[in-house]
């Protein structure tokens, strides 16, 4: 099948972070401009006889105009994309059924934006390397890739939470260290709402959930990226008084989510 080179990069960048925005297909290293990744990548894809991506638009929202358009595979670009990366069509994870954004767009592709900022920091070493990025919002066979069940513990209070989901788990490699880091992204701003979330990380950390799971040698770390930098520092308040928290303080990062991910 015939695809010029941009076409053939967005493709590829579809099958890696399976959700697409223009804007982001263009932080993503396609084409010089969002414009230029939406006409000349990504609508070639599109507008095909048997389309190789699928386009979701979206309507407009007060004060924010009109949402960007997410892309997608179709079970048809994913089979082309195993014949570009001579592999077998299993090997290729792509969404089967489109993604329903709206119940939480901005976060969802805030977490492809942190995804996106992770594997650009790759390419810009050699001795560096994604190995793997699990978001939460991707779900083959129904179940959560980011959810851990907590091990039974009296010392919980009954009423304690059965799971921790984190919106999404990295394992990177830089020069000869390989570290695993859960990540979450904080949108909102209920301060109380992020300690519990961030307690939950703890309880992980102790129990080994996540360590476990992805057979790595050492304890998680957790990133802690905040949409507002006033929540963030509020949380770090809350976590540097508390004395539980602070046996737990060298495996937790604060970010700031416009620092990480400046999309401007």
């Amino acid at each position: 099948m015939k695809l010029s080179p941009l076409s053939t990069r967005a493709l590829e960048a579809l099958g890696t972070y399976h959700y697409l925005s223009a804007s982001q297909m263009h932080r993503a290293g396609v084409g010089a401009s969002a414009r230029t990744a939406r006409e000349k990548a990504l609508d070639p894809l599109v507008k095909r006889a048997k389309p190789l991506a699928l386009c979701q638009p979206f309507g407009w929202i007060a004060g924010r105009g009109r949402l960007e358009s997410i892309y997608q595979l179709t079970p048809y670009g994913a089979r082309t994309l195993a014949e570009l990366w001579r592999c077998d069509e299993g090997d290729i994870t792509y969404p089967k059924t489109p993604l329903k954004f709206q119940r939480d767009y901005e976060h969802r592709k805030g977490v492809i934006d942190i995804h996106i900022t992770f594997r650009n920091w790759a390419k810009s070493s050699g001795d560096r390397e994604i190995l793997r990025f699990d978001p939460y919002y991707f779900r083959p066979n129904k179940r959560p890739l980011t959810q851990f069940r907590f091990k039974p513990d009296a010392s919980l209070p009954s009423d304690y939470a059965k799971v921790i989901e984190p919106d999404a788990v990295i394992e990177f490699r830089e020069e000869d260290k390989v570290t695993l880091a859960a990540i979450e992204l904080h949108w909102a701003t209920d301060t109380r709402r992020i300690a519990k979330q961030l307690d939950r990380h703890i309880t992980a950390l102790s129990q080994n959930l996540i360590s476990e799971r992805y057979n790595h040698p050492e304890p998680h770390v957790v990133f802690s990226v905040h949409k507002n930098p006033t929540t963030r520092k509020s949380v770090q308040v809350w976590f540097d008084e508390n004395e539980e928290s602070m046996a737990f303080k060298s495996f937790f990062r604060w970010v700031d989510f416009d620092f990480l991910v400046d999309v401007h």
